[in-house]
């Protein structure tokens, strides 16, 4: 690090520390800054700290337990391959990106989370049983997820979990626990390799957008258009005709939905909304 960006840093956390929020993204940084280690007490006062579009390879081997005030933790756009296992006792946590780095696994998660933001890994299975009551954001896209096992739908007590992001990995199939997540409104699941929905899914009562594009659907639970909230279904590239689906019991209650909310864009003035049959209009089958 050159003597003009060791001065800017020193700078940086010397404010950092008063005000609470340390912005520290493309310093070429490839270890943790050691500033932030030595005078611990200097930091327990930090809320937001962003070490973002550094070189960060490892974070196993450091003690990061210190910032117990710390509720945004930016790290996304590295090169990190670990995290330290004491980021599970930053009990203020409240939002972690690690997006974009090159992560097998999930990290160890701290309890408070609100909003865990993991895509663009190389994550291949998810398996957490840490509670995690207070998430409402889940992001896992564009990782080499092949499967979520059910701990993390029955053990995880995610009851306020309200967008859950799959989207873009290699699921064959989807746990019929995912029907816990009694609070989820918003559900991306494309560009996997699903065959068809769980009927459980008809539990998420206030599910209202399912995004399930390019996967190998050939029909869809009547549990799911019946849920009496879901009113955007995206269903292109699949293996389902734009008749077979409208034949599916249940579709018509789906469908006076989905009219009742693009009315309601239309009267809002969004003119651009899709008015597609849940985008199967130009399907090629």
């Amino acid at each position: 690090m050159g003597a003009k960006n060791t001065k800017t840093t020193a700078k940086s956390l010397d404010t950092g520390s008063k005000t609470g929020v340390i912005i520290l993204p493309n310093k070429k940084y490839k270890k943790f800054p050691t500033a932030l280690l030595k005078t611990p007490q200097q930091y327990h006062k930090v809320r937001s700290l962003d070490l973002s579009s550094n070189l960060l390879q490892h974070l196993n081997n450091i003690d990061i337990s210190h910032f117990k005030s710390l509720k945004t933790f930016n790290l996304s756009h590295n090169r990190l391959t670990s995290v330290s296992s004491t980021l599970s006792q930053l009990n203020a946590l409240q939002n972690l990106n690690v997006s974009h780095n090159q992560l097998i696994a999930l990290p160890a998660l701290p309890s408070k989370l609100q909003k865990l933001n993991v895509s663009h890994n190389k994550i291949v299975v998810v398996d957490c049983t840490v509670q995690l009551s207070k998430l409402k954001e889940f992001d896992m896209s564009y990782n080499l997820i092949v499967g979520i096992g059910a701990s993390m739908y029955e053990t995880c007590s995610l009851e306020k979990l309200e967008r859950l992001n799959i989207s873009y990995n290699q699921l064959e199939s989807l746990e019929s626990s995912i029907g816990r997540l009694v609070k989820l409104v918003h559900l991306d699941v494309t560009q996997n390799r699903l065959t068809d929905l769980p009927m459980e899914l008809g539990k998420c009562k206030t599910l209202q957008t399912v995004l399930v594009a390019n996967n190998a659907l050939r029909t869809v639970p009547t549990s799911l258009l019946t849920n009496g909230a879901l009113s955007r279904l995206r269903l292109e590239k699949n293996e389902i005709s734009k008749d077979d689906f409208l034949e599916i019991e249940g579709c018509d209650e789906f469908m006076e939905r989905r009219r009742g909310r693009i009315d309601r864009e239309i009267q809002g003035g969004l003119h651009e909304t899709d008015r597609s049959v849940c985008g199967l209009d130009e399907n090629k089958m």
